[in-house]
């Protein structure tokens, strides 16, 4: 379509150009309704719907019986090899036709994936079983050999150059004690005097005039000398040493046991006995939370002790009144009772 002239260009925001554009476009739509059909010759016509519409025979319809379809579906229970309830998944074609090579490599993977599985399930379940302890070769259950034994022995000829090296032992150095050692340790509960010699010895029946006789290995040990027996000395009833301790440490243990003895008479706290300036009821209420603290702090629980710590009590507070004083005497002494 060519570009029209700037000239020729109409302009819809005026009366003469609107009606152009109005004349164009009615000359526009008179000439597509009287436009002639043209024909492609290069295509071939279209081909009838029904030509390749296969003739059918009608259907036969037949009369089925009122209950023919539960019928049939009892007879296919009874004719199976197995007449039992089938819950198990229909079987279908899982649309294999369609497969590719993507479904295949999926299949693998994800058949690859539960084989993973199972072999972890199972290495799980096997933790701390012997088959798995056998695998660690530093087990000691599983290999106590390996624990228990010696260092390995070098090889048989290495082995008897390194004995024939080593510098041999003369016939003093020779231990003869480890070469006979059941013979020593008889000659060691049997003396030589025999079986007699054992009751003399070991028996509680008194023994006769006859001395007796040491084995051999005793005449060497003692050189031919008797040496009268040890005494067995108790370690338990050994004399203990005496422990020096300084003076006040003494005066500390007097006073601690004359405390348990005869409660806290001895024990001076004349500082710690509540004094009051006034005669407010803060001032009773003070001496009686002092006096609740210092029978605590002392445990002053005797009735006695607990009459001299009120008496010294009103002689230092004898301004106060006395019958608030035994007031609060008395409500200590009930709470203490509770």
């Amino acid at each position: 379509m060519q570009k029209l002239s700037p000239l020729d260009q109409l302009d819809p925001n005026n009366v003469g150009g609107r009606e152009q554009m109005i004349n164009r476009m009615y000359s526009h739509q008179t000439a597509l309704l009287k436009i002639k059909p043209t024909l492609d010759t290069k295509k071939p016509p279209k081909p009838h719907v029904d030509a390749n519409k296969k003739d059918k025979p009608p259907l036969k319809y037949k009369k089925l019986l009122e209950y023919g379809n539960v019928y049939k579906t009892f007879s296919a229970v009874v004719g199976a090899s197995k007449p039992l309830i089938d819950s198990k998944e229909p079987e279908t074609t899982k649309f294999k036709s369609f497969w590719g090579k993507k479904n295949k490599a999926q299949k693998f993977q994800e058949k690859e994936h539960e084989l993973n599985l199972r072999a972890q399930q199972k290495r799980i379940q096997g933790i701390g079983s012997m088959q798995e302890r056998k695998k660690n070769p530093n087990d000691p259950l599983a290999h106590p050999t390996y624990l228990l034994s010696s260092d390995p022995q070098p090889k048989t000829n290495n082995y008897l150059l390194k004995q024939i090296l080593k510098p041999q032992k003369t016939a003093n150095q020779i231990d003869l004690s480890r070469l006979y050692p059941k013979k020593e340790k008889k000659e060691k509960l049997q003396p030589e005097g025999g079986q007699d010699q054992v009751y003399q010895e070991f028996s509680f029946r008194p023994q006769s005039a006859k001395p007796v006789e040491r084995s051999s290995s005793y005449m060497k040990k003692t050189d031919g000398k008797k040496e009268p027996p040890k005494p067995v000395i108790d370690k338990s009833k050994r004399p203990q040493t005496a422990k020096t301790i300084t003076k006040e440490q003494y005066e500390q243990y007097k006073k601690e046991i004359q405390m348990k003895q005869s409660g806290i008479i001895e024990v001076d706290f004349v500082d710690e006995i509540p004094k009051a300036k006034g005669v407010k009821e803060s001032d009773y209420e003070y001496i009686k939370q002092a006096l609740i603290q210092l029978l605590i702090k002392y445990r002053i629980y005797q009735e006695r002790d607990m009459k001299i710590l009120f008496g010294r009590t009103v002689v230092h507070n004898q301004h106060m009144k006395m019958d608030k004083l035994d007031q609060i005497f008395e409500e200590i002494k009930s709470e203490l009772d509770k």
